[in-house]
């Protein structure tokens, strides 16, 4: 009788306990040179050996706000292994067309899509692309798989945001506790956040861990810092914290210049409308309290500190006691008056100080995703490998769900060259400048868009008017120049528009200066 033929499903434990004796598998015994050279064997054996694995090949081309995706799905092994039928259904359900392809005993689907990518892998993913009349930048981000919950597989005594997000419960909870949507907004801060402090405290601790060590001063440290920013990135976009389109929105959020004693927070209009979305609001009068609270930065702090100190006295005096000497040194300058009252809101910034202090386990590997993102110019930023004659960014991962996550990113700039030889006779902006141009850009209003495009749409080459009229530039919103106005990093007076000011009259100046050393040297003086 014919035996019956065994399928190699291996896994890497069984792998081991084959090439170590019985003898020295019992655990805390220690690994011999010849247990080593057992497992270097094995690795070599493995890799060649008939172990079971599926392989996804991505091919990526963008076109304009849509990204065509081709995915290619094989089992590696065995030669009558076949892709399992259930998850060749589940692909089916995310693709409009199932395509021939030339890989053996490969399946290949394609679709176009856009902002999100298909969950066909496994994980998440977003395509961005902002326009403008100089010109476009696009952003790739995926996951792919992974434990994207690292604090599940880290013990660390995550104290301090627990007690950062006991703070504001138990504050929030004395403020607004009439409003009938208090119980959501409860137990959002306290599963959602507090669970997603520990989280992000793991990303922290990888982008700080890297940027310390000698070699993340080379190519591919930079890189890596750059991968865990995008993990961190991706980790708050599949949360909801904002969507990828609100990316220009909070850029200029962050960095839009506020008077600090206007009493008014920049962030109050985000805040409130992750909450509405994150801990579904409905109630509008919790809504108006929160909005009323959030808009008087003096009041919101003085409520806040006087929780603090009537609640959390311990950490108070903890936190008075490692500023000692800086307290102390403030004193002997000038003493304290009764009215005076201490920063307490040092506490808030100590323990997220504190949340980052974490350590991190990585796990093992198992199917492979393969990407290739085609016919884009040069990526301004990728972790993945740049080929200059294909124009393409390719990636290969490992991926399993027990690991922390691949991540390939990607982001690219396509100046419209015609519209800029025709309006500054040259290409002006490309790369990273059309970058940091095209999100301003996208974070103005339709009116204030729509008198940016028309002072552009008037700018002629050379001409020295239209660099007049340029440098004059102000959004019909903002107040007329006077004594008060603030000025920007130039010492102009400051306008929303500065940014895209300064950028593209510096490319112009810097033109006008080569343009007249060239013109000195070949009309040398008499």
């Amino acid at each position: 009788m014919q035996r019956p033929r065994q399928v190699r499903h291996c896994t890497r434990g069984q792998m081991l306990t084959k090439f170590i004796p019985a003898s020295r598998q019992r655990k805390g015994t220690i690994m011999t040179c010849s247990d080593i050279s057992r497992i270097a064997a094995l690795i070599a054996l493995w890799l060649l050996a008939g172990c079971v694995y599926d392989e996804y090949s991505i091919e990526l081309t963008p076109q304009d706000q849509l990204i065509q995706r081709q995915l290619t799905v094989t089992r590696h092994g065995e030669e009558d292994d076949e892709f399992p039928p259930e998850k060749l259904a589940a692909i089916r359900q995310l693709y409009p067309k199932e395509v021939p392809t030339d890989v053996e005993g490969g399946h290949a689907f394609v679709g176009e899509f856009s902002n999100t990518m298909p969950d066909d892998v496994g994980g998440a993913g977003e395509y961005v692309t902002f326009d403008t009349r100089m010109g476009s930048c696009s952003v790739y981000i995926e996951r792919f798989r992974g434990n994207d919950a690292p604090a599940e597989r880290i013990q660390h005594a995550f104290a301090a945001a627990d007690e950062l997000t006991d703070i504001l419960i138990g504050w929030l909870e004395t403020e607004l506790a009439d409003c009938a949507d208090l119980p959501k907004l409860m137990a959002f801060l306290d599963k959602d956040i507090r669970g997603d402090l520990k989280d992000l405290a793991v990303y922290a601790f990888m982008l700080s861990s890297t940027s310390s060590a000698q070699w993340a001063q080379d190519d591919s440290g930079e890189k890596l810092q750059q991968e865990v920013l995008a993990r961190a990135v991706q980790y708050v976009i599949e949360r909801g914290y904002f969507l990828p389109e609100e990316a220009a929105a909070v850029l200029r959020m962050v960095t839009e210049e506020r008077d600090p004693d206007s009493g008014v927070l920049a962030v109050e209009p985000f805040i409130i409308q992750v909450l509405r979305r994150k801990a579904d609001l409905k109630d509008e009068d919790t809504v108006a309290a929160l909005q009323a609270l959030l808009a008087d930065w003096p009041s919101l702090r003085e409520s806040l500190e006087v929780y603090i100190s009537k609640n959390f006295q311990r950490q108070v005096q903890q936190w008075l006691d490692r500023h000692a000497e800086q307290v102390k040194a403030q004193a002997e300058v000038q003493p304290p008056e009764d009215t005076e009252r201490p920063e307490l809101l040092g506490v808030l910034s100590d323990d997220l100080q504190a949340i980052f202090a974490l350590e991190i386990d990585f796990g093992g590997l198992d199917d492979v995703a393969k990407v290739v993102l085609k016919d884009i110019t040069e990526p301004i930023a990728t972790n993945g490998l740049w080929d200059a004659e294909a124009m393409t960014v390719s990636w290969s991962n490992s991926i399993n769900d027990s690991k922390l996550p691949a991540v390939c990113y990607a982001m690219w700039a396509e100046p419209d060259a015609d519209f800029q030889m025709q309006h500054f006779g040259k290409v002006l902006l490309a790369g990273g400048d059309l970058q940091s141009y095209c999100l301003w850009r996208k974070s103005l209003t339709d009116g204030e868009a729509a008198e940016w495009d028309a002072m552009i749409a008037r700018f002629e080459p050379g001409d020295e008017e239209s660099l007049a009229m340029l440098l004059a530039f102000r959004f019909s919103h903002e107040p007329a120049i006077d004594e008060g106005t603030p000025q920007d990093a130039n010492g102009q007076p400051y306008t929303y528009a500065s940014t895209a000011i300064q950028m593209l009259a510096g490319k112009l100046s810097a033109e006008e200066a080569a343009n007249r050393i060239d013109d000195t040297i070949d009309s040398p003086a008499d």
